[in-house]
């Protein structure tokens, strides 16, 4: 799996991909639909924390995957933290861009500057940079493709806890 990480300070001039501005340019239409099991979604790469819903869910990738956070990292306050490019502050254009990104393509540099400033404006009012429960929104751009959540068996509330789920279910 490819290192998804990136830092703004190292991207200095980076353009990225062009944000598309196409409602149709994003073209996944899967023959049947995508199921995702959020506790097979593995852990962030710096504080180890299962991966979470993100802040839309888990979104369908181009390529088939699942999509809901993807890290970059940065400094922030003197220290190096880790944050999700897709906030809740990026328009349907961007976000279907990232849908659209290529094994190691970087994020278009508006994803990026919006995903700093988010997670900057989250660290100084004392949160968790990436969603927390209650913060994923299935209503907002019900236009992208979501997958289905196979959610852990009600039997076993710790699965719940490794996915960093509290319970709550997929796009309704």
């Amino acid at each position: 799996m490819p290192d998804d990480r990136v830092s703004l300070a190292r991207l200095a001039g980076y353009l990225g991909p062009p944000v598309s501005q196409d409602p149709q340019a994003l073209q996944v239409a899967p023959s049947a639909p995508v199921y995702t099991d959020p506790t097979t979604w593995g852990r962030r790469y710096r504080s180890g924390d299962p991966k979470g819903m993100g802040f839309f869910g888990p979104l369908v990738h181009a390529n088939g995957g699942v999509m809901s956070e993807l890290s970059l990292e940065d400094m922030i306050g003197g220290k190096l933290v880790e944050y999700p490019s897709i906030v809740p502050t990026l328009t349907a254009g961007e976000l279907r861009t990232m849908l659209r990104l290529k094994d190691g393509q970087r994020p278009p540099r508006s994803v990026m500057e919006k995903a700093l400033a988010f997670a900057r404006t989250r660290v100084a009012a004392g949160k968790s940079t990436f969603a927390e429960p209650g913060e994923t929104r299935y209503d907002v751009f019900p236009e992208l493709p979501r997958a289905i959540i196979a959610t852990p068996p009600a039997s076993d509330p710790s699965l719940y806890d490794l996915a960093g789920l509290v319970r709550e279910t997929g796009p309704r």
